[in-house]
């Protein structure tokens, strides 16, 4: 795996945690951490995504050869 990938998924997972430690201890910015966390996991998807597109692509490209 890219490492990119790995480290957008490692932030998710740090802020979601961070969201329900927060929510527990003060719950105006609890919305705020589960946004970022959210934010992060997408742009992991995506990476990911992109990646395997990628990848496809040079497979086709040697298929076509």
């Amino acid at each position: 795996m890219n490492k990119r990938i790995i480290f957008n998924l490692l932030l998710s997972i740090g802020f979601l945690y961070s969201t329900v430690v927060t929510y527990q201890a003060d719950s105006r910015f609890w919305l705020l951490w589960l946004f970022n966390s959210a934010i992060l996991f997408i742009g992991a998807i995506v990476e990911f995504v992109k990646k395997a597109t990628r990848s496809t692509d040079k497979r086709r490209e040697a298929v076509n050869e």
